[in-house]
């Protein structure tokens, strides 16, 4: 601007001037030429420093923009392990509610209302479990069917998948969170439970999209053991998170069926792995029932193992004290021990006419293992001095005075 004025000052000169000498013009064209070459200089710097501050600037606004940009976190992930993988059953759910009393009640994360009591309506829901505990949805059957406000009487459930059941799960949470101050596309403090101990928290900051809205995950993950739950106080294991808004701390807090230490368990197309759990434990119902009837029969086993054993036992204390045993020509033989008194019998003896007179020997008799010595008092040939009854070995021997001896085999009788 300056530059333009010293020229027209110039050519205002020039102009005014009746006569002017060719010598006084140079001077006055020179001495202008050398206040535009300054001008040129001063406008060149100011530009120069004008530039610099505005890259300054930029390189600040983009340093803070790093700063502060939101991290995108996504809580559902497809990557699932190929082993132990469990198939989740979905199924689209249809219930009729009759209020008991005047109320207003939610309905896909919308209030509606009000309802009259004894007023019905109708309402479509999706439900999952996992395919063990969940076959069929013609299986499925309501938990609780009544609360204080309503009664719900099933009319029907048909078989879904995980696309349906996702999208519905999405399109309520977006139907509900602007109700309690939660927007899309906006940055919040996000509370999670650490990856590797829900028990702790991290604080994220996030920029809320559609795609957060859904996650599976698996409730106080740290405390749950086989060893303190049964089938009948069983409850389900895997659900889907939802969200509360801190308004004092602008925090928004993630949840699993109201509880905040949980675990993310990865899900993809209705099929998850025990083993992306990590050290965590995942049972279902049908397979705490088998592990609760494995115990029952292995206990039933170790009773009747026991009532055998003690059964046997008896049978063999029995036998100590009691036993018969038959051989052949010598007919049956039986002692029973009662009161620290041995009594032997032998039917061959009783009714022999060669051995008239016969008793038992105590001290040559081995009443421990068995074996009873007989004196055969009177025999018609005067020739045996003892029979031997070994009901450990099931022989019968004979001896004569003369030494030599007769054996022979007999067996264990099973009834006295």
């Amino acid at each position: 601007m300056r530059i333009v004025l010293t020229l027209v000052l110039v050519l205002l000169t020039i102009n005014g001037a009746s006569a002017i000498s060719l010598g006084d013009l140079k001077k006055q064209l020179e001495k202008a030429g050398g206040e535009i070459k300054k001008e040129l200089e001063k406008v060149g710097n100011e530009t120069t420093n004008k530039t610099k501050e505005s890259n300054k600037t930029k390189d600040i606004s983009k340093k803070n923009s790093e700063n502060s940009k939101t991290e995108e976190i996504k809580f559902k992930s497809d990557k699932i392990s190929s082993e132990n993988q469990i198939k989740l059953t979905y199924c689209k759910v249809k219930t009729e509610r009759e209020f008991l009393k005047f109320t207003y009640s939610f309905v896909h994360g919308l209030k509606k209302g009000p309802f009259q009591k004894g007023e019905k309506i109708t309402v479509d829901s999706y439900i999952f479990d996992n395919e063990q505990d969940l076959k069929s949805c013609n299986d499925y059957k309501l938990e609780n069917n009544s609360n204080s406000i309503f009664k719900i009487q099933l009319i029907s459930s048909n078989t879904s998948n995980a696309s349906e059941f996702e999208n519905f799960i999405i399109k309520k949470q977006i139907s509900y969170l602007p109700l309690i101050g939660i927007n899309l596309n906006k940055s919040y403090k996000l509370i999670t439970p650490k990856k590797d101990n829900p028990q702790q928290i991290d604080v994220n900051e996030i920029l809320l999209k559609k795609e957060n809205l859904i996650a599976y995950c698996m409730p106080d993950p740290y405390i749950f053991s086989v060893s303190n739950t049964n089938s009948t106080s069983y409850k389900k294991l895997i659900y889907t998170v939802n969200y509360s808004y801190d308004i004092n701390k602008g925090h928004l807090i993630m949840k699993c069926v109201g509880k905040e230490r949980f675990i993310i368990i990865p899900v993809s197309n209705g099929i998850f792995s025990k083993d992306d759990i990590n050290h965590y434990q995942y049972q279902t119902r049908a397979e705490l029932i088998e592990k609760e009837n494995q115990k029952t029969k292995l206990v039933e086993e170790k009773k009747k193992l026991a009532d055998t054993q003690k059964l046997e036992n008896q049978n063999k204390a029995l036998l100590l004290n009691k036993d018969i045993m038959t051989c052949s020509v010598y007919g049956d033989s039986a002692y029973e021990i009662k009161n620290n008194q041995v009594t032997f019998d032998n039917m061959y003896l009783n009714n022999s006419i060669e051995v008239r007179e016969w008793k038992l020997d105590p001290e040559k008799s081995d009443i421990k293992n068995r074996v009873f010595y007989i004196i055969l008092i009177n025999d018609v040939a005067n020739k045996y001095e003892y029979a031997i009854f070994d009901f450990s070995k099931l022989t019968m021997k004979y001896i004569e005075f003369s030494g030599y001896s007769s054996e022979v085999k007999c067996e264990k009788k099973l009834t006295f």
